[in-house]
């Protein structure tokens, strides 16, 4: 029997079709088991909120800014989701 999951829900009007397919191709071989695709949305939007420099900004998923009583940041996604290679390198990076 073969189930299958509710499709991710897209934000079209903010992120492009293209940037969702980077996401969810990241979410899903990049790690194992593979991450929800439900989380591309929050990952754009932590993306996004760090290459405004907005390193502490809340970011929501499943109607929530904390997991386990902590606040869910930008950043902090960005480091448990590894989405590095989509941010922007400086030249503290080097040092």
């Amino acid at each position: 029997m073969t189930t299958t999951m509710p499709d991710p829900v897209r934000d079209l009007e903010r992120y492009s079709p293209m940037q969702y397919s980077v996401i969810e191709w990241h979410l899903e071989y990049n790690f194992y088991p593979p991450m929800d695709q439900r989380l591309a949305t929050p990952c754009l939007d932590a993306i996004q909120h760090i290459r405004q420099g907005d390193l502490d900004a809340l970011i929501t998923i499943n109607g929530s800014t904390e997991i386990d009583g902590q606040p869910i940041t930008a950043s902090l996604l960005a480091e448990d989701l590894h989405l590095d290679n989509f941010l922007p390198s400086t030249n503290a990076d080097l040092n």
